[in-house]
């Protein structure tokens, strides 16, 4: 919590990019891990650097999604995605984790007041190039290689 207590923006932005996709794991603390980097991380920093983007504002959290959350699904009584409501893969943890973070950053930017001059704001740089397909099953990654003839490299990105 120190460094929450001493962190004083410069610029008043926090800016996201995690674009986390592993096989199905659980953090120490029992989350599934796509959910926490790519979601709960964020959003808990979020929130506990918001007193210090209020007073540097005019602030902005950016966070860089992923078209692929249009395909995520998020059950808030299975964050984990342990019940078997839905079979797990690595698709389902990384395109959940990222429509969670479309609906936190929609839900943040509405509750904030105006006057508080945070802007939150969820961007995706389209369908680019990347090695967040490396862990997903090998028809995918197949499919993936395909990918850089029809889309941007990571720096165009």
């Amino acid at each position: 919590m120190d460094f929450i207590n001493f962190w004083n923006p410069k610029n008043g932005d926090l800016y996201f990019n995690l674009p986390y996709a592993e096989p199905q794991k659980f953090s120490k603390d029992g989350f599934e891990e796509h959910m926490q980097v790519n979601h709960l991380a964020p959003a808990l920093l979020s929130i506990l650097l918001l007193p210090s983007l209020i007073r540097g504002s005019p602030s902005r959290i950016i966070n860089v999604n992923s078209v692929m959350h249009y395909v995520g699904f998020v059950d808030t009584e299975d964050m984990n995605a342990v019940t078997g409501k839905r079979k797990y893969s690595s698709l389902l943890g990384y395109t959940s984790s990222k429509l969670a973070q479309v609906m936190f950053s929609s839900v943040l930017h509405k509750r904030l007041p105006v006057e508080a001059g945070v802007n939150v704001v969820c961007v995706s740089p389209g369908i680019v190039h990347t090695n967040v397909a490396r862990d997903l099953p090998r028809i995918v990654q197949a499919a993936y290689h395909l990918i850089p003839y029809f889309i941007f490299s990571a720096q165009e990105g």
